[in-house]
């Protein structure tokens, strides 16, 4: 277990999943079984990362779990109980349309992308995507565990396209796709695909909520 996730459990065991908490760097130390100066280090990180806030009351510092850190927390509960009852898990999620920059239009435009999605979804993607931000953010990267599948890297038209990884879906139930490339730095907006433009299909605009169904298999 990487100490960013194992730095989160021990921080919700203390009772900073629920509100803030006294934690000096000291006392997240021994829970971790760690020195006082590595977990003074974790907690920099987690900041950095928007998985914790931390406050200051006197010489004392008070720690929380942020929206993102807590969600982190449910991605890996849902995780475990698919693990556990050998049935493949599903997360719900909860977020707002939102606008892209038409990047998705772009590249599932290209044959190569296109046609692969369409051999792993079953479906030939409309071209453009639905942008979901989730209400509880969380690092959408960090979410599959490596479930889904990988629709291979290509070079054509003069350039490369990277890889992507592709999670089965649904959205009012309607069949959709969540689509992760590789080389995107956004890891805070889920982005959707289907055979139909979903804002037409659903009547959806920018600043509705909608529930996405993810399917980890």
């Amino acid at each position: 277990m990487g100490f960013e996730l194992a730095a989160i459990i021990a921080i919700a065991r203390l009772g900073g999943y629920r509100g803030f908490v006294l934690m000096p760097s000291r006392r997240l130390g021994q829970a971790l079984g760690r020195s006082q100066q590595s977990a003074s280090r974790y907690l920099i990180e987690l900041e950095q990362g928007g998985l914790v806030k931390r406050e200051l009351v006197g010489r004392v510092q008070r720690i929380r779990l942020t929206t993102a850190g807590r969600g982190r927390l449910k991605a890996l509960q849902q995780e475990l109980e698919g693990i556990i009852t050998g049935k493949p898990g599903t997360v719900v999620i909860k977020g707002r349309i939102a606008s892209g920059m038409g990047e998705g239009a772009y590249y599932l435009s290209r044959k190569g992308y296109r046609e692969g999605l369409a051999t792993l979804v079953g479906f030939t993607p409309y071209p453009g995507t639905l942008n979901v931000v989730p209400n509880e953010p969380f690092r959408v990267d960090g979410l599959t565990g490596g479930a889904g599948d990988m629709l291979p890297g290509y070079t054509g038209e003069e350039r490369s396209f990277g890889a992507v990884r592709v999670l089965r879906a649904s959205l009012r139930d309607i069949p959709c796709a969540v689509v992760m490339p590789e080389r995107t730095h956004r890891t805070d907006v889920i982005e959707i695909i289907a055979a139909d433009r979903l804002r037409e299909v659903l009547g959806i605009d920018d600043g509705d909520e909608v529930e996405v169904t993810v399917h980890l298999q």
